[in-house]
């Protein structure tokens, strides 16, 4: 009992630090699109808490055999767009 509390934990630790990094990411990105930082900061924060709350909602729809099967190809997702920043080609600017 007490193994799996603590692995649940250290899950919890690690998600955050996810959500962390690639809010950071998030930011970075799109200040160099639409050129302001205040408006960026809005939308990302916006945007993390309105997935928060979704996120919640469903993880009670759902079994957790179901979130088993997606871990995969969401940990791809979230390296891929870790390691692929979105760039402006100097052509548009």
């Amino acid at each position: 009992m007490k193994n799996s509390h603590n692995k649940s934990l250290v899950l919890l630790f690690l998600v955050g630090v996810c959500l962390s990094i690639s809010q950071f990411i998030m930011i970075r990105d799109f200040v160099t699109i639409l050129y302001s930082e205040k408006v960026v900061i809005i939308l990302v924060t916006v945007a993390f808490f309105l997935g928060l709350s979704i996120g919640y909602y469903l993880s009670l729809k759902f079994s957790e055999e179901f979130f088993e099967s997606i871990l995969c190809p969401t940990g791809c997702i979230l390296l891929f767009f870790v390691l692929m920043p979105l760039d402006i080609p100097p052509t548009l600017m």
